[in-house]
């Protein structure tokens, strides 16, 4: 008997159990459940988002596409459906848009600023760089100058010296040329008056030329050959006529005879012709 008294109140438990349990879900039908859903707001905008403040219309501005309702009322569209389910995505939605474009004025400004700043100093760089290339240029170009100004005054120099140098050797030789007839020619002068022959004399003339140095070359090379050689003037002059004559000597005769030996030595046809003292 216990032991059928015992299955049935456990039995009767159980039962109730399931009735508690079951039955007040069975009473109340369906129901419905809402879900909020919310956004996070950062405390600090981020750079780019744009204030919230900017997204709100003013106070006196009726929101577009809402009805104004007292409080505690549902808001119902005009197709009599309940849209309270679907205001809070809308408005996380929203939200997120409004964080992700919002960005502070000064934090535009500064970025602006930034952006300015950093535009400037690259200009400024480039139109240092550009000032400091032409500089350069400038001082190259001014060098180069500088440079074929020194190597054409040095050209210039040497060839002065040179020039110089040459007309110093040049004076040099012609004094030389000047200095041995003026010194040699007035030996036989002296000579030839010393040795005048008295009474009738001849001497042989060989030539009339006014090239001074070859006037010089002559008688100074008779001279060597033992010949009594002397020019009129006894110092020649150049351009003007200088007389090549040898002698005098009392026989025709023999100044005739030695007249094809002077062609030999000179290349110059004597004539003989009397002697006069001068």
């Amino acid at each position: 008997m216990a032991s059928k008294f015992q299955n049935r109140l456990v039995g009767t438990v159980i039962l109730v159990a399931i009735g508690v349990i079951v039955l007040p879900g069975l009473l109340d039908g369906k129901k419905k459940h809402y879900k909020e859903e919310f956004a996070a707001i950062p405390l600090v905008p981020k750079p780019g988002d744009q204030q919230d403040n900017d997204l709100v219309p003013p106070v006196t501005q009726p929101l577009t596409g809402h009805t104004t309702t007292a409080p505690g009322t549902a808001t119902t569209p005009p197709g009599g459906e309940n849209t309270d389910t679907d205001t809070p995505v809308n408005s996380a939605n929203t939200t997120g848009q409004s964080s992700a474009n919002t960005q502070p004025p000064s934090q535009q400004t500064q970025q602006q600023a930034q952006n300015d700043a950093t535009a400037r100093q690259q200009e400024e760089a480039r139109q240092k760089q550009a000032q400091q290339a032409r500089q350069q240029a400038e001082r190259e170009a001014s060098q180069a100058q500088a440079r074929a100004q020194r190597l054409a005054s040095e050209a210039a120099a040497k060839a002065k010296a040179k020039q110089a140098q040459a007309e110093k050797e040049r004076q040099r030789a012609l004094e030389a040329l000047n200095d041995q007839p003026a010194t040699q020619p007035s030996a036989p002068a002296a000579e030839t008056k010393a040795d005048a022959p008295t009474g009738q004399a001849y001497v042989i003339q060989l030539g009339a030329l006014k090239n001074a140095a070859k006037v010089t070359e002559i008688v100074t090379e008779l001279r060597a050959s033992g010949f009594r050689a002397y020019s009129i003037p006894a110092t020649p002059v150049q351009g003007q006529i200088n007389r090549i004559q040898v002698g005098p000597d009392n026989s025709k005769s023999r100044l005739q005879s030695q007249i094809e030996q002077l062609k030999s030595k000179t290349g110059l046809s004597g004539v003989v012709r009397p002697y006069t003292v001068r």
